[in-house]
């Protein structure tokens, strides 16, 4: 049993790599998780969030970086399907690349990059 405090949590969207069952085909290469989850007939009946949150908490790195690698994954196949990639200055992509502030506000993410005393600000929407 784990206690909720105990509990770590990880948020994991809604994309393809990342159904239930791609999930649960991660937990078979880590046996000692199926100690906290119901039998493969009950688990199905469970929240996906709350598996996640098993998992995550059993395995910690090895989940979160798979669950990591899923979305890089599928984000690199939508921005090559939906012709997203763009052709960007070297240095430029490399400040963006450098990035770690990131701004929410009104349902809009802005990335912010700091170049020679000039703020410029990459807005994408939040879905």
């Amino acid at each position: 049993m784990i206690k909720s405090d105990r509990m770590s949590r990880l948020q994991v969207p809604q994309y393809e790599g990342l159904a239930l069952d791609d999930v649960m085909a991660f937990a078979e290469q880590h046996p000692e998780v199926y100690r906290y989850l119901p039998d493969k007939i009950e688990v199905r009946k469970c929240p996906k969030q709350w598996i996640v949150n098993v998992i995550y908490t059993i395995v910690k790195d090895d989940f979160g970086q798979w669950v990591k690698e899923q979305i890089e994954e599928r984000n690199i196949k939508v921005a090559i399907e939906k012709d997203l990639m763009i052709d960007m200055d070297p240095e430029i992509a490399e400040a963006f690349a450098a990035s770690t502030a990131v701004s929410t506000s009104k349902g809009i993410g802005a990335n912010m990059l700091k170049v020679s005393g000039a703020i410029i600000i990459f807005s994408t929407p939040d879905h």
